[in-house]
């Protein structure tokens, strides 16, 4: 077992961690002790392969694959896949309580959220008031890159 106490280790477990240089999927032992999360070949090694740095990291979930979550840091973009959603969620949760820019994270989340919703309307509302196209008719962009349609027949 490795070399921390109980007492100081905000959540450990076994994840999924994509190589940097080799892009295979790998079993890892991670530690999360403060706002450093350590990372071993195995439960049973004493000294981590590597540290992660979350202090300054934005954690986010990833849609590339099930249960998958990012830890962006300023050199590096990890990816790591819990075994379950509720295991998931717990390790976004410990690595954004131990980023400094936890605040900041929720902040992130909350504009991307509001983002993709003012996306949508805008949407919705250019299909509702755009003329149905009629087959003389394609899309194209006028310059202030609104949907327009110019007829494709000569007057």
């Amino acid at each position: 077992m490795n070399c921390f106490s109980q007492k100081d280790i905000s959540r450990s477990g076994q994840l999924l961690k994509l190589g940097a240089v080799n892009k295979a999927w790998k079993e890892r032992w991670f530690v999360l002790v403060g706002s450093k999360l350590y990372y071993f070949r195995n439960r049973d090694m004493k000294q981590p392969q590597g540290t992660v740095s979350v202090d300054q990291a934005y954690i986010r979930p990833s849609a590339d694959q099930q249960y998958c979550f990012e830890v962006v840091t300023s050199q590096r973009v990890f990816q790591l896949v819990a075994q379950s959603h509720n295991d998931m969620l717990k390790w976004v949760q410990a690595l954004t309580e131990a980023s400094s820019v936890s605040k900041e994270n929720e902040l992130f989340q909350v504009l991307e959220e509001r983002i993709c919703s003012v996306e949508a309307v805008r949407c919705s509302n250019a299909m509702k008031h755009s003329p149905p196209v009629s087959s003389t008719q394609s899309p194209s962009h006028d310059s202030n890159d609104l949907l327009t349609y110019v007829s494709s027949e000569d007057d």
